[in-house]
Formats: structure tokens, C-alpha cells, sequence
């Protein structure tokens, strides 16, 4: 409990400073935004790592092909939202639009590219998400999206998946990388405990072309839940 809090407490110091001096690269090309958030994720790594005992193993890196790809990953804890920046080239995340209006780090968000939805605009949110998506595949970005559309419990089976993930499958051409995680299991969603151990974050090959998004989502869905469920 103790080392949750000393946690919980450098990490709300360390993201509250990098966002506040992250101000400075506004005038900047976005790519100094992205490295800023690289360090800031190593920083919150070694956080992790040294005070509570969190650490994390990939496997499956080489399933990933050069430039930009749609990352579809189960999503736990805030454990993905930092740790994707080290994995992932150029990491950029599909967010609810409530975190830019967060000051100073919701400016940085939208600094580094991500791209922010009102999921509740419908159409007119899909419609942005493939326009946001299509403009960062341009410049070289991998593209993370949580299908769930929100965090879930460590052994939580999810039935249906969000269809934002399959329109993007159809229209942009670009591979889809699913991704199991078990973060939950150590760090809880919207919970301040923490337990030590090691994260497993598994990537599998990207979804074969060619099919309808029904039978997308239904075999992403899968491939994502069997897999968290396998790690235990």
C-alpha cells in the first residue's frame, strides 16, 4: 500500500512537470512531442519497476511490419497509455475528447498527434476517427485503438468489440495488429493499488485482408480474448 502511494504520488509530480515544461515544444515540429513522451514513459517505466516491482516482458515484436499499422489491444489500466510509447514506433492513441480538455497534459496530447473522439457524435465521430487515422498513416504512425472503447476488469471477457476498428480495417488498407495484455492483474482499472509482478503484453500477426467487418470483428474478438485469457 505504502509503495502504491509514493508511486501514485511521483507519478502525478513527474506527469504534472513534463506537462507544464512540455508547453516549451508547442512552437515545435511534433516529433519533439513524441520524444517528449517517450521520455516521460521511460521515466514512469523505472517508477514502476523500482518502486512497486512492475515490470513487463513482449512477445511477438517481430508480428509488427515497418510504418504505420493499427494497433488493436485489450485495454486494462493506464499501463498501455505509456508503456505503448516505448514499444511502438511513433505511438499514437484514438482518445475520448474529455482528456484534451485536461490542462496542460490534454495539451500534449493533442500536441503528439492523438486523435480525440466524442463517442457519442456516432457517425460523425467515425467519420473523424478515419480522417485522424489516415492523416498520421501518412507520416509514418502506429495507431493505437482499445476496441473495447473503455477499460476493463482483469478477466473480464468482452462479447462484442466497438465497429470503429473494422471500419478502419476496410478503408484504410493498413494491417491490424491485435494485442493481448494482462496489466490488469497487477494494476487495476481506475485503482491507485498496486501489486508487484511482471506484465505480459503479447503481439499476434496482423488480421488477414479480405474479410467482412462482422466476421472481422468476431475473429479479432477472438484472437484478443483467448489470448488474455491463455496468460492467466
Amino acid at each position: 500500500m505504502i509503495k502504491s502511494i509514493i508511486f501514485t504520488f511521483t507519478y502525478i509530480i513527474w506527469t504534472g512537470l513534463f506537462s507544464i515544461v512540455g508547453m516549451l515544444l508547442f512552437p515545435f515540429p511534433s516529433i519533439y512531442a513524441i520524444k517528449w513522451a517517450h521520455l516521460w514513459a521511460y521515466g514512469i517505466k523505472y517508477m514502476l519497476k523500482y518502486i512497486v516491482g512492475i515490470t513487463y516482458e513482449v512477445k511477438g515484436f517481430e508480428n509488427v511490419p515497418e510504418g504505420s499499422v493499427i494497433i488493436a489491444s485489450k485495454h486494462q489500466s493506464a499501463f498501455e497509455t505509456i508503456v505503448y510509447h516505448l514499444i511502438f514506433n511513433k505511438a499514437v492513441f484514438v482518445v475520448k475528447k474529455e482528456l484534451l480538455y485536461l490542462p496542460f497534459f490534454g495539451w500534449q496530447l493533442l500536441k503528439a498527434g492523438s486523435i480525440a473522439l466524442d463517442r457519442k457524435s456516432g457517425a460523425k465521430a467515425m467519420k473523424k476517427l478515419l480522417s485522424g487515422v489516415m492523416n498520421r498513416a501518412k507520416l509514418g504512425r502506429q495507431i493505437i485503438i482499445f476496441p473495447e472503447g473503455t477499460r476493463t476488469r482483469y478477466g473480464e471477457e468482452v462479447k462484442a468489440y466497438n465497429p470503429g476498428v473494422a471500419l478502419l480495417y476496410e478503408k484504410t488498407n493498413l494491417p491490424v495488429i491485435p494485442v493481448a495484455i494482462n496489466s490488469g492483474k497487477v494494476w487495476g482499472r481506475n485503482s491507485m493499488w498496486k501489486k508487484s509482478g511482471k506484465i505480459t503484453v503479447e503481439i499476434m500477426p496482423p488480421m488477414p485482408f479480405g474479410m467482412g467487418k462482422k466476421e472481422f470483428l468476431q475473429e479479432l474478438n477472438n484472437k484478443i480474448e483467448t489470448a488474455c485469457k491463455n496468460m492467466g
